[in-house]
């Protein structure tokens, strides 16, 4: 375990460098937000809106990052470290989910700055405040779940590519990666569709009562309240149990290529 754990902190600082590129980015996109919402007569509440979108892309910081990383690293050194496929691919992981976690954090305290420097005001209606940690944890643990999704999926494609450099040439291996990636997506969609599909996952109902599942932001010139939507919604437990299933089989056939298919 402590073998893993040095690995993560390598990983960690293989990539910091990404990470200080996206702070410093986000910094200067918020600075020139401010800069023009005094000089130019920008309402103060673009700042804010700036900051929201830099977290949406969030959604692709993990896979971001992983290029990034996988490109720094050489391949004939990464893959001769003792530990398994399994163990390398957690570490970068890991490292990439820390430093995502880090780069949110930024990137929502630049949101609250125009609120902090009295520029905005900030309201949130009286139903909103008592579920307020609720609704942030449903979010993160979505945004997480789904980052990590196309990060599996990423990393399976990106060692297809590399297995079929055996024996092709990289146009090719790109474009044949390419392909098989389209053609997956189109058959696992038309899979959801079917009764077979709907028959695998539709067990273990859940209805939960008076949770956020929505927010409302309205916004002014000079302020932005939020609205939490509550409702009572109702999903199969089956569905997260198969898709966390295959994700999971995605990512040990992704990690025993790594290790048998892979020539370095």
């Amino acid at each position: 375990m402590s073998a893993w754990i040095q690995l993560v902190k390598k990983e960690f600082r293989l990539g910091i460098g990404m990470l200080y590129a996206v702070l410093a980015g986000t910094l200067v996109i918020t600075t020139v937000s401010f800069i023009a919402s005094i000089i130019g007569g920008m309402p103060f509440e673009q700042i804010t809106m700036f900051a929201l979108l830099l977290l949406f892309f969030h959604l692709f910081f993990l896979i971001i990052y992983l290029l990034n990383s996988l490109q720094k690293e050489k391949l004939q050194f990464w893959l001769h470290n003792p530990l398994p496929g399994y163990a390398l691919l957690l570490a970068k992981i890991a490292a990439g989910v820390i430093s995502m976690v880090l780069s949110m954090i930024f990137t929502t305290f630049l949101f609250f700055i125009p609120i902090l420097l009295g520029g905005l005001s900030f309201s949130l209606d009286q139903s909103g405040v008592s579920v307020l940690p609720e609704a942030i944890t449903l979010f993160l643990s979505l945004f997480v779940n789904f980052s990590l999704q196309m990060t599996v999926v990423f990393l399976f494609f990106w060692v297809i590519y590399l297995c079929s450099q055996n024996y092709l040439n990289t146009g090719f291996s790109f474009i044949l990666t390419l392909f098989l990636f389209l053609l997956s997506m189109f058959i696992y969609g038309q899979f959801t569709q079917t009764s077979f599909f709907s028959s695998l996952t539709n067990w273990g109902l859940i209805s939960l009562e008076n949770t956020t599942s929505w927010f409302n932001f309205t916004h002014s010139i000079d302020k932005i309240s939020i609205t939490l939507e509550q409702t009572s919604p109702s999903f199969y437990m089956g569905r997260y149990v198969i898709e966390g299933l295959i994700l999971i089989g995605l990512f040990f056939v992704t990690s025993w290529l790594l290790d048998r298919k892979i020539e370095v």
